[in-house]
């Protein structure tokens, strides 16, 4: 359906400390996301990608040290216990089994990217 897809808002070209990124932004089911790559991803193979805080987003892009990489600035309440984790479970699930992250990578022209592997939960004694 097509009410499914993203909605796509910005799609801009800026330059952050050096470096060209492109930022686009996109809602889907109400909830806003935004995603930022850095250097040239189009048509590449094995992009790293991270899950970031919204609000340091282009702090994040402005310190990472690879030729290419997205971030996904991913909302989570700020209530939640662990948000670093809950984003890259968001991440990570929308990557392997289908979402709007998912579909609104293919925008970037990226073939494949690289996923963090979730290390084990700590759970107290």
């Amino acid at each position: 359906m097509a009410d499914d897809l993203p909605q796509r808002g910005l799609d801009v070209r800026l330059v952050v400390s050096g470096r060209h990124c492109r930022l686009i932004t996109f809602t889907q089911g109400g909830i806003d996301y935004v995603v930022v790559a850095i250097g040239s991803v189009r048509g590449r193979r094995d992009v790293p990608i991270r899950a970031v805080d919204e609000e340091s987003l282009l702090i994040d892009a402005s310190r990472s040290a690879t030729s290419a990489e997205i971030l996904i600035g991913i909302p989570i309440d700020p209530r939640t216990a662990d948000p670093v984790r809950c984003r890259e479970r968001v991440l990570s699930s929308q990557l392997c089994q289908g979402g709007p992250i998912r579909q609104m990578l293919g925008v970037t022209g990226v073939h494949s990217v690289l996923v963090p592997v979730l290390a084990p939960a700590n759970h107290a004694a």
